[in-house]
């Protein structure tokens, strides 16, 4: 198992739902004409119900992916304590 890439995973999955979250915020009025700032506006709120149900995913993701390592880093640990136990022992 790439245990480090399960990490960046993991981040890059963080990073990703910290911009979501942050969207809205990204063109609230600065995009120039008022028509289109309306259009943007509209479209986000529309967008939010979705927005909210992959970042609930996106989560889900993040912890279960944070749990794996750990998970794979304990069997790790414990496999690398039961050989070298074993080494010593003979």
């Amino acid at each position: 198992m790439d245990i480090d890439g399960l990490r960046a995973f993991s981040s890059a999955m963080k990073d990703i739902a910290a911009g979501l979250i942050a969207a809205p915020a990204w063109l609230n009025g600065d995009v120039g004409e008022s028509t289109v700032d309306h259009a943007i506006s509209s479209f986000e709120s529309h967008w939010s119900d979705g927005r909210t149900q992959i970042l609930k995913n996106m989560n889900s993701l993040i912890d279960i992916a944070g749990k794996a390592v750990d998970n794979f880093t304990k069997v790790d640990g414990d496999l690398d304590k039961t050989l070298r136990d074993s080494m010593e022992k003979k």
